[in-house]
């Protein structure tokens, strides 16, 4: 629910969730045990050396991209959207991402220390960018397709479309009578005439709700904002 402006500014967003696991639970368990004794994992460099490292790599250095990274950024990109390519009802890629490849790919070299941009550094900015998208759910692995419409509108683009469609049911109802509003019985059996899943369609009625779209002036009826 943050504002797309905001999202937008982000070349890599990730959902943390809190789901139980024993052996990620274990870990954290004796991590916090370590914290409160004092005994912490080795590191081959202290705190110092890290900031200096930091600095010197953010100072100093200025990576420039070797045209093998600079095709490997292309094939991507095209592969991408030549996934997407029909599919009206998905946003692919689009130069904002690529930017953002190229941000990263920069970002990974200078992990390295390194003036220059690799296709290794590329490689691993794509597996970023994926594991973003995946985190987000704007990935599917199984299609390998992107469709970025979801870090925009906060749903993928099919769900958008079920929403645009109830939320004009909404209007075009309430705007028959001034003082009426929509019973949501009467939006779910128009949900399910249009083919969409009453506990998806529960949700985005909630999601209008939370948007400000409609409000409730009687229990279990709608009002649109604007009307």
């Amino acid at each position: 629910d943050l504002p797309v402006t905001l999202l937008s500014r982000f070349d890599l967003i990730f959902v943390i969730r809190d789901e139980p696991s024993r052996e990620r639970d274990e870990a954290m368990v004796e991590q916090i045990f370590n914290n409160w004794t004092g005994r912490f994992v080795s590191s081959p460099f202290t705190i110092e050396q890290l900031r200096k490292l930091v600095i010197y790599a953010r100072t100093r250095l200025r990576p420039v991209l070797r045209r093998s990274a600079m095709e490997a950024l292309k094939e991507f990109f095209l592969y991408l959207r030549g996934r997407n390519r029909g599919n009206m009802t998905t946003v692919a890629i689009t130069a904002r991402q690529l930017e953002a490849l190229i941000r990263l790919s920069i970002a990974e070299a200078r992990m390295r220390l390194s003036n220059e941009v690799t296709e290794e550094d590329v490689a691993r900015a794509i597996n970023l960018f994926k594991a973003s998208m995946k985190s987000v759910g704007a990935y599917d692995e199984e299609s390998d397709t992107v469709d970025t419409s979801v870090i925009v509108t906060g749903m993928p683009s099919s769900q958008a479309e079920k929403y645009r469609v109830l939320l004009e049911f909404v209007r075009e109802r309430a705007s028959d009578e001034q003082s009426r509003c929509v019973k949501v019985s009467e939006i779910l059996e128009y949900a399910d005439r249009k083919g969409i899943p009453r506990s998806e369609a529960e949700q985005l009625i909630e999601r209008m709700k939370r948007l400000g779209e409609v409000y409730e002036p009687y229990p279990k009826c709608l009002r649109p904002i604007n009307v």
